[in-house]
């Protein structure tokens, strides 16, 4: 049986990429929800070839109140990560 390497959705342009495409940006997000800083991270998937994913991915600080992403460019297609 032949493993198939992880795919990722990127949080900024929609794109399935390998998983050697992908970076993940983090943010602490701890202070917008009351807690202890280092609580809770926020991380957000960007393609690692183009710096306008990045830019995007980098740009994003705030989550709303269900814990899912903001985004001014893409639709909310997918959450991003928070953990």
């Amino acid at each position: 049986m032949e493993l198939c390497p992880p795919n990722w959705t990127c949080h900024a342009c929609g794109l399935l990429r390998s998983n050697e495409s992908i970076s993940v940006a983090k943010c602490d997000v701890s202070e917008q929800l009351k807690l202890p800083p280092g609580t809770v991270t926020m991380n957000t998937r960007y393609c690692s070839d183009r710096p306008e994913c990045e830019r995007d991915a980098r740009g994003r600080r705030r989550i709303d109140q269900a814990g899912a992403r903001r985004s001014d460019r893409s639709p909310d297609h997918e959450a991003t990560d928070v953990h």
